[in-house]
């Protein structure tokens, strides 16, 4: 293993390419945005939220159940990879079926062109992560990397090209198509060289086993993807293509600081399952250290995102999408929230605690949904937001307090009290710095903040480089939304 300072390096290395290939995917947003406006966005979005319904029905939870098998049979990997293309594919083939009927006859708002476009689209991702999943499984991930960045590369670019051409929302919904066939064929080119040539074959009910196998993984994977897709789905039905484009631009926004928390859940997985899932106290300090990074991190994101949402949204998506500010501002606050969640979810999935998160993610699923039905009934999509925020901080508190009951603390009162005055301090100057340019305001306050940090011992470089310091373990496992 490296030195300490060799990891913590390469994990900050690995967390400015993210975030930059996040800045960039934001200008591709924002240039979309712009050129398609808030109905047509919508529908973009729209369509985007149910090719992520639909793929958990393509794949029936054989994503993370294939990279588990493959990683126990390491000789039959090819054997696998063959099986699961042919399985996989029937049930991407008849899931785009059945949602082309639903699309066509029942629903109003996709064009059929677009409908067509989205049946490629959940085929061509199915067969694609085919090769992703066994990449993963023979621990190929710097393959894995490769070929989802050339992918998403492919996405965001194929984005511009077809805005510069005038395609309309046609050419943009194509470029996710393209960027499937791109994953689809860099992905199988390194599995070929790992594991040998694949054979097609048609599928056989024997198959079938897998699918009864995989059944907890489909039911755990369904209920994250409802509760993180269903409302563009809802708010689409009740309000229309506009209220979603207004909506969907807003989160695309907050959802790409789960960039910065991905980092850096990353980069602590390796030490927490080098702990073996035991409850020590070293595993107590990482996590309590890493619960005050993601809070240092998190809370002046989501103070600034609401103390400049006018100015971002006007610079970011122009004045169609001005009703997008009060939305941003509302779910900015989900932000702290997520990150706490993102950790722990993690945390615990390396201890081997996966059924409790899940458990807990059941118990708050209607409860959601009926909180979103009830914030668009009565406040329309700022409703819809606020909604969305109670839902994640619930979720957030569940996932803390289990955590503290089954493991241990999780926080001191005096660093949340540093971290608390540290971002009054940045508040005050927002609010001191209001009627100035955004630029001033934001290098103001980011000023500002950083310094209270300091000042009040926050946190030191040394417990950082501590946090990072890689002894052994796993890479995260994957994530069911590893979409191109």
């Amino acid at each position: 293993m490296g030195s300490a300072s060799t990891v913590t390096r390469n994990a900050a290395w690995l967390m400015a390419q993210r975030v930059l290939m996040g800045v960039f995917a934001i200008f591709v947003v924002a240039v979309v945005a712009r050129y398609l406006g808030t109905d047509r966005y919508g529908e973009l979005v729209l369509l985007l939220s149910y090719n992520a319904l639909v793929a958990q029905l393509a794949s029936l939870g054989l994503r993370p159940y294939s990279v588990r098998l493959v990683a126990a049979n390491r000789a039959l990997a090819a054997g696998i990879v063959e099986e699961m293309l042919a399985l996989r594919g029937a049930l991407a083939a008849v899931a785009a079926a059945l949602a082309v009927a639903y699309l066509h006859w029942l629903d109003p708002f996709l064009p059929d062109s677009l409908i067509l476009v989205f049946a490629a689209v959940v085929v061509t991702n199915a067969y694609a992560m085919c090769f992703i999943d066994g990449l993963y499984g023979v621990e190929r991930i710097r393959e894995v990397a490769t070929s989802l960045a050339v992918s998403g590369a492919t996405v965001q670019l194929a984005s511009l090209a077809a805005v510069a051409l005038d395609a309309g929302l046609f050419g943009v919904a194509c470029a996710y198509v393209l960027g499937n066939l791109v994953s689809f064929v860099i992905a199988w080119r390194y599995l070929r060289t790992g594991i040998g040539p694949l054979r097609l074959f048609a599928p056989r009910a024997g198959l079938l086993r897998h699918v009864r196998e995989s059944r907890t993984y489909f039911l755990q994977n369904i209920v994250h993807t409802v509760r993180q897709r269903l409302d563009i789905v809802l708010i689409t039905t009740l309000l229309g293509t506009h209220a979603a484009g207004v909506y969907g631009a807003s989160l695309t926004l907050v959802q790409r600081f789960d960039i910065v928390q991905d980092a850096l859940t990353t980069a602590l997985f390796p030490r927490i399952s080098s702990l073996q899932g035991r409850a020590t106290d070293e595993l107590r300090d990482l996590v309590r250290l890493s619960l005050k990074l993601m809070l240092v991190v998190s809370l002046p994101f989501a103070l600034g995102i609401f103390g400049i949402s006018d100015d971002i949204v006007a610079i970011v998506f122009g004045a169609k999408f001005a009703d997008a500010a009060p939305v941003l501002a509302i779910l900015a606050f989900s932000i702290p929230f997520s990150f706490v969640y993102g950790l722990l979810y993690n945390v615990l999935g390396a201890m081997g605690k996966q059924d409790a998160v899940f458990r807990l993610a059941l118990m708050a699923l209607v409860p959601g949904l009926a909180a979103m039905v009830v914030g668009i009934d009565r406040a329309g999509v700022p409703g819809a937001a606020a909604a969305l925020v109670a839902v994640v901080a619930v979720l957030a508190l569940q996932i803390a307090l289990h955590y503290r009951r089954t493991v241990g603390g999780l926080w001191r009162a005096s660093d949340l009290l540093r971290i608390a005055a540290a971002n009054g301090l940045m508040g005050a100057c927002l609010w001191i710095s209001a009627g100035q340019h955004v630029a001033i305001r934001i290098v103001a306050c980011a000023a500002i903040y950083a310094l209270a940090v300091v000042a009040f011992r926050v946190v030191s470089v040394a417990s950082v480089r501590s946090l990072l310091a890689n002894r052994g373990g796993r890479r995260p496992p994957p994530r069911e939304d590893d979409i191109a």
